[in-house]
C-alpha cells in the first residue's frame, strides 16, 4: 500500500495526501510500520528501541503526522506489562517467532497482522 508513507499534514509521499485523503488502512499501516521498524531486529541492524522508547517517538507525531486514534490504540496494545519487554536481538522481522509484531497479535506474524489487529480495535472504537 503506497499511501502508508503519507502524513496527515501533507508532508508524506508519494502524493502528498492529507488527512481526509489517506485511507484508514494506510493510516494504521503507517503507525505499525514505524513501530516495527524501531523495535524489531532486522537482518541489516539490531532492534533500535524497546516498546516504551518507540512510543515516546511515535506519540508526538499523533494528530500532526499520524492518526491520533491509531497511535492511542497501538499504545494500549504494546504497553501492556507483558508486551513492554525489550525485543529479542536474535530474532528477525517477518514470520519469525519472537518479533514485536508477534507480541501485539499473539502469533508469529508480520506487520500485516499487526495492522489487522489494530484495525479490528479501531473499527470498534467510537469516532
Amino acid at each position: 500500500m503506497l499511501a502508508h508513507h503519507e502524513r496527515l499534514n501533507g508532508t508524506g509521499y508519494p502524493r502528498g495526501l492529507r488527512d481526509g485523503q489517506i485511507p484508514l488502512e494506510a493510516k494504521i499501516l503507517s503507525v505499525a510500520d514505524i513501530f516495527c521498524a524501531l523495535t524489531e531486529h532486522r537482518v541489516y541492524q539490531p532492534a533500535l528501541l524497546d516498546a516504551r522508547q518507540a512510543m515516546a517517538i511515535i506519540e508526538p507525531m499523533a494528530g500532526r503526522e499520524l492518526d491520533e486514534q491509531t497511535v492511542e490504540i497501538l499504545k494500549s496494545l504494546v504497553l501492556e506489562p507483558d508486551l513492554a519487554t525489550p525485543p529479542d536481538p536474535n530474532r528477525t522481522t517477518g514470520n519469525v517467532r519472537g518479533s514485536r509484531c508477534e507480541s501485539v497479535t499473539g502469533d508469529a506474524s508480520s506487520e500485516a497482522d499487526t495492522v489487522s489487529a489494530t484495525a479490528q480495535v479501531a473499527s470498534q472504537a467510537p469516532l
